[in-house]
């Protein structure tokens, strides 16, 4: 039998497949990994935390010289990743928890990123960084249903709009983003219910279809649930 993998399209981009690169941070997911996953079809992403580092820009004896780093490299590597795919896509990871977060979103929206991906966090303001590029989609990490909720309900009032997917994490399929699990055996927990229960919320009270993208055990691939 053979696998019959769909395009995925995530606002205005398409991939060929349904696959999205997990962001590995600190300058394991830059241009070069970005690109060839692009090139190949899925979606090639960009780690925002910790690039700077090993960069031209960091000097180790000014600790304060950090985030500028990390902003300047940040441009660098959407560049290279481009060159390699010009007509892939590629995208940028960027953790609401960091002290650059709303820098590094606007960064990647201008500097031709076309979607973003946030986790640590529910990024409740991040269309205000993006409100001069809509083409850029826009792709939250939630658990369960209660964030889906709460973050679309405060997307629509605030600036009606609402997630171009969302990616699902918990405890049953993560590469080790939680440290706290208790509830990994209790009914209602598990990635199936949490899909159906985001699914039916989305398209019977925000009558929308996106799509629901669950992470991979080992945080290597995501697989596309159509909503």
């Amino acid at each position: 039998m053979t696998l019959m993998l769909h395009p995925l399209q995530i606002g205005k981009h398409i991939a060929r497949y349904p696959i999205v690169q997990a962001a590995m941070a600190v300058r394991v997911s830059g241009a070069q990994l970005a690109g060839a996953v692009a090139n190949a079809g899925g979606v090639g992403m960009i780690a925002s935390l910790g690039l700077g580092l090993d960069s031209p820009y960091f000097n180790p004896r000014k600790p304060s010289s950090f985030f500028a780093a990390n902003r300047l490299a940040l441009i660098d590597e959407l560049s290279k990743a481009k060159s390699i795919s010009p007509d892939g896509v590629i995208g940028v990871n960027i953790l609401v928890g960091t002290k650059d977060y709303a820098k590094l979103a606007t960064t990647a929206a201008a500097e031709g990123a076309n979607l973003m991906i946030t986790g640590a966090g529910l990024p409740l303001t991040l269309p205000e960084y993006t409100v001069d590029f809509p083409d850029v989609a826009l792709v939250p990490i939630i658990a369960n249903v209660e964030a889906a909720q709460f973050l679309c309900q405060t997307w629509k009032s605030r600036y009606n709009r609402l997630p171009d997917a969302l990616i699902i994490e918990n405890c049953q399929k993560v590469g080790g983003h939680f440290t706290q699990c208790e509830q990994i055996n209790v009914p209602g927990f598990s990635i199936g219910w949490v899909i159906s229960q985001i699914r039916d919320y989305l398209t019977e009270t925000m009558d929308v279809s996106i799509p629901l993208i669950v992470t991979g055990e080992l945080a290597i691939a995501t697989i596309l649930i159509k909503c």
